[in-house]
């Protein structure tokens, strides 16, 4: 759909008028004809391509979605903080500005698996954790948009025209497939070779053996180096029509994208009610022209192994033992099946009640980095991590989301992802590791988990190993 150009420039000059008139810092909100997620894509391509700001894009599979465009306020934090200390943090940075009684301001949150901060990595530098208020954010929640704007400095209205002005002209379908078709792939590695990690795995089994851990998630890079820069609308679009059931997010700045698609929801608070889950234990689908046949195969393969057993109940205990910290009425659902197109995960969804006075913040420190991540316990296993990976994961299997002035919110664990920086695509993937766990078998495993992101690419590079 297209939206009235009329009412934006209306809009547009109503908000000039307010800002012109405003004498403090301040958080306004506006009612939009709805926003599909194709427009919010194409907006982030568009927005993105100057690298002149940060812009963040995040969706989930019922209903919410956003955009943010520009930071108004930042805290960053370099180690991971106590929820308390950054709740306080929170009610202090919009205490700054004047915000009406009808609506409850959006925040972009996201956070790493570790904190980067070496000039030779891919990151350079990543913190723990960013809590920000975008100036402007676009989102759509229970099928109504949303247009909210933080306005602390005049200049600001430069950015919030931007968005207008190109919200008057988004075409969802625009693409550049044809400019894609000449991409060329110059160079591919990958840090971990199948000699590399298979004597890696080799350490986590000792380490097994010794009791140390039961599971360690090894994690590899692949590396792609093109002949010209890639298109982000398209690799966006791409992605969610592959898998348009999961966690899409993207996320640019400094002059480089994180971008994925997850099927992994870290926690989901509302009111005091916590969602989250386990997904562990997973087998690869070989791409078939009859899938039916060679699902149900792996279906039964993957309900009848010991080995994915073992590693998804350890994340179901892990995840249990820290709720018991911050929830009460925990409920371990029955498990079930996530059924892609490129693989079978084991999931369990797990209920709870927040105690009073915790939010999403509280679900954050306890919970993340679960076993499905990290592996159990959890700080040998980083430890174990650290030791064995050439380089800090920094975003990689960190999480992203959301959260409002009450502490609600949502986030998902960023997998399935990659990070694009001018010419140079980063791809990520990990498998647990137990103490049976097959070198050959894992590394099929974390090629087909990178496999979202090469079919996706608009030139296609699946299949490349």
């Amino acid at each position: 759909m297209s939206i009235d150009v009329a009412d934006l420039k209306h809009l547009s000059l109503k908000i000039s008028r307010t800002v012109s008139d405003v004498e403090s810092p301040s958080i306004l909100f506006y009612e939009l004809p709805h926003l599909s997620l194709d427009m919010l894509i194409t907006l982030f391509a568009e927005l993105s391509a100057d690298n002149q700001c940060q812009c963040y894009l995040w969706s989930d599979d019922r209903g919410f979605s956003m955009l943010g465009f520009g930071v108004a306020r930042s805290i960053e934090y370099e180690d991971f903080a106590a929820p308390a200390i950054v709740r306080e943090d929170i009610q202090n940075l919009l205490s700054c500005f004047d915000i009406g009684d009808s609506s409850s301001p959006i925040l972009g949150l996201y956070s790493s698996f570790d904190r980067a901060d070496d000039p030779q990595a891919f990151w350079a530098r990543e913190v723990c954790l960013t809590v920000f208020l975008p100036t402007v954010c676009l989102y759509t929640r229970d099928d109504n948009s949303y247009l909210q704007v933080a306005i602390s400095r005049k200049e600001e209205l430069v950015q919030i025209s931007k968005v207008l002005d190109l919200l008057t002209a988004v075409h969802p379908e625009k693409s550049s497939s044809d400019a894609a078709e000449n991409v060329q792939v110059l160079g591919y590695r990958t840090d971990l070779d199948i000699s590399t990690w298979s004597a890696a795995i080799n350490t986590i089994k000792r380490h097994i053996r010794s009791g140390e851990v039961e599971k360690v998630v090894l994690s590899r890079k692949a590396f792609l180096a093109l002949d010209q820069q890639l298109n982000l609308g398209d690799f966006l679009r791409n992605l969610h029509s592959d898998y348009p059931n999961l966690y899409l997010y993207a996320l640019s700045k400094d002059g480089f994208c994180f971008v994925g698609s997850s099927p992994e929801m870290l926690a989901e608070v509302y009111d005091g009610k916590l969602a989250t889950m386990a997904l562990a234990g997973s087998v690869p689908l070989e791409v078939s022209k009859d899938s039916v046949a060679q699902k149900g195969l792996a279906l039964k393969r993957l309900l009848g192994s010991s080995k994915d057993m073992h590693e998804h109940n350890l994340v179901v205990q892990s995840i249990v033992e820290a709720l018991k910290e911050v929830a009460t009425h925990i409920g371990v659902e029955d498990l079930t099946v996530t059924n892609l197109p490129n693989i079978l995960h084991l999931q369990t969804p797990i209920k709870a009640y927040l105690q009073p006075g915790r939010d999403l913040l509280d679900a954050l420190t306890y919970i993340h980095p679960t076993a499905a991540v990290a592996g159990y316990p959890r700080y040998p296993s980083i430890d174990l991590i650290s030791a064995l990976e050439p380089q800090p994961r920094g975003l990689y299997s960190g999480t992203m989301g959301w959260i409002d002035a009450e502490g609600n919110g949502s986030l998902s664990v960023s997998l399935r992802c990659a990070a694009v920086r001018d010419k140079l695509v980063v791809v990520f993937a990990g498998c647990g590791m137990v103490s049976d766990s097959d070198p050959q078998a894992e590394y099929l495993e974390s090629e087909a988990k990178m496999r979202p992101i090469f079919s996706s690419l608009p030139f296609g590079v699946y299949g490349i190993k």
